[in-house]
């Protein structure tokens, strides 16, 4: 779903920046000034940041890989005789 919506390559920034906002909201709402207190999260949930760029790399390269094949196999046909 969040595929179709946002694509691929922006589940990673966008995941990164709801996660950096939930921290940045719990350390000023419990204490102010303290970092302690959405750290757990951050830290917790950063390597997701990580797997979805990852995802989305491995992805592109699929297709292209894909897409290079395709463009042998025309090319192979075009030089092919014709009988």
């Amino acid at each position: 779903m969040l595929k179709t919506r946002v694509g691929p390559y922006w589940a990673a920034p966008i995941f990164a920046a709801v996660l950096s906002a939930i921290t940045l909201t719990a350390s000023f709402l419990v204490k102010p000034h303290s970092y302690e207190a959405g750290f757990p999260a951050f830290f917790c949930f950063l390597p997701m940041a990580f797997y979805f760029a990852a995802a989305a790399q491995i992805a592109n390269q699929k297709q292209v890989r894909d897409l290079q094949q395709r463009i042998q196999q025309l090319e192979a046909q075009a030089a092919a005789p014709n009988t």
